[in-house]
């Protein structure tokens, strides 16, 4: 109840609201449905390089488009050299598994390194169907396809920027549908990130904010114990935020859910200090049996650095004045949603470049829709 189709202006605000969410690095491209379907890639770009000043992930719907979307960016940094040395998208390619490349994902992957971008070849199991059903199997077949990937571009373009990226699913031989959120899932990624970080020292991308629950409960319990068994297996990038039911269902109030969710993990794999001075030892001596820290130096001096993480949407107060349980965090995430899209601006493009833009849209409705 309540989904629809997406939109243009769906895609203005998740821009302007990753844009202003401290703790996502990475906004994404939605499915837009009330544009030119074939090139709704490239309108979603040109919202995300308007309404954002983050970098994104782009999900061109064929080399052809993929073209026109370095056209897109390269109009508004200027140069293909500042292009280069700081990209505001990276491209993503998704060879079919198992072990087969089709034509145009790789002409995809040609468009973007012979322009310097970085890429991430999306590796996608599903255990059971396109894998073998043991984790170990799948481990196997997922890593030499990653490996794979990551070969044959470093051999046609040297040096191209790359995360080490695989996404396993699960096959419920009951039904056959997709299953996500298990254990099995997070064991899985757990086990890519760590091949991908420890033993190859390579970035890594997990899918460790994805989830397949559609009641806010059952996200929140997904995608919290995720991110945290993404964060100890060394993950570079989570993949998810704003996301649920497998990525079929974007919500603004779930990007502010996860935009919490992260500065959580952050907090807990910043780990602590172990040193003389927060050790305390003095204060303890200070401050004696029946004592209390509130006013002793050790505390005015440390509290700032320890204490770091306090919630924005969760509700910790212990009271029952305030809206509680599910309905209380969706309405804590809805009102500032709508904070941020009235009061967080995003400086904007020149008007020359929001022109060329415009001119390289018409050019791909040109060629791509009316042929």
């Amino acid at each position: 109840p309540g989904f629809r189709k997406a939109t243009l202006q769906d895609q203005q605000e998740m821009a302007i609201l990753a844009d202003g969410l401290s703790n996502i690095d990475c906004s994404g491209m939605l499915s837009l449905q009330d544009v030119p379907l074939e090139i709704a890639d490239l309108f979603a770009a040109k919202t995300l390089l308007e309404h954002s000043r983050k970098h994104f992930m782009s999900l061109a719907l064929s080399s052809r488009n993929m073209q026109y979307l370095v056209e897109m960016q390269l109009a508004v940094r200027g140069t293909r050299q500042a292009m280069i040395q700081r990209p505001l998208f990276h491209g993503l390619v998704c060879p079919i598994s198992p072990l087969y490349y089709p034509r145009d994902e790789i002409e995809r992957l040609k468009v973007c390194a012979e322009n310097g971008l970085p890429l991430v070849v999306a590796i996608e199991l599903m255990l059971g169907a396109t894998a073998p059903v043991s984790l170990a199997g799948a481990l196997v077949q997922g890593n030499a396809e990653v490996l794979g990937a990551m070969t044959l571009v470093q051999t046609l373009y040297p040096e191209t920027p790359m995360l080490y990226y695989c996404f396993p699913s699960l096959t419920d031989m009951r039904t056959g549908k997709t299953m996500g959120g298990r254990p099995e899932n997070m064991l899985l990624s757990a086990a890519f990130s760590g091949l991908g970080t420890r033993f190859y020292g390579l970035a890594t991308e997990c899918p460790g904010l994805v989830s397949d629950g559609a009641h806010i409960g059952e996200r929140m319990f997904q995608k919290g114990y995720a991110a945290a068994v993404a964060a100890a297996s060394g993950a570079s990038l989570l993949a998810g935020a704003g996301g649920f039911q497998r990525e079929t269902v974007s919500s603004l109030q779930q990007l502010v859910i996860d935009d919490e969710i992260i500065a959580y993990t952050r907090r807990m794999s910043s780990g602590f200090r172990i040193n003389q001075a927060t050790l305390g030892l003095e204060a303890v001596h200070r401050v004696g049996p029946r004592g209390n820290f509130l006013s002793d130096e050790h505390t005015f001096h440390h509290f700032r650095d320890e204490i770091r993480f306090y919630p924005r949407l969760l509700d910790t107060s212990g009271t029952s004045e305030k809206a509680s349980g599910q309905d209380g965090l969706l309405a804590n995430a809805g009102e500032q949603v709508q904070q941020m899209l009235k009061n967080h601006k995003v400086p904007p493009l020149e008007a020359f470049v929001l022109k060329e833009l415009e001119t390289i849209l018409k050019a791909a409705a040109r060629e791509i829709v009316e042929g």
